[in-house]
């Protein structure tokens, strides 16, 4: 037999044998899941972020390393 879920049961796993012919079968990626047609009412669970533009951190990193050497020399 074979171990599935069906989307007509409510997502319960059930077993199921492989010889009825009756039986339609889809086969999915492991982990397949269908996205909610409305994705702006989804709640969000991580706070909004901005990150810096690489260019800041460029700039900051060889700042602190000019100031590293001037203080070894």
């Amino acid at each position: 037999g074979i171990q599935m879920c069906s989307e007509e049961n409510g997502g319960a796993w059930r077993i199921l044998d492989c010889g009825s012919p009756d039986i339609e079968v889809h086969t999915y990626p492991f982990g397949w899941y269908q996205k909610p047609i409305a994705q702006n009412n989804a709640p969000s669970f991580c706070p909004s972020v901005v990150l810096p533009s690489l260019t800041e951190k460029v700039c900051k990193v060889q700042e602190v390393r000019g100031t590293q050497l001037k203080r070894m020399e």
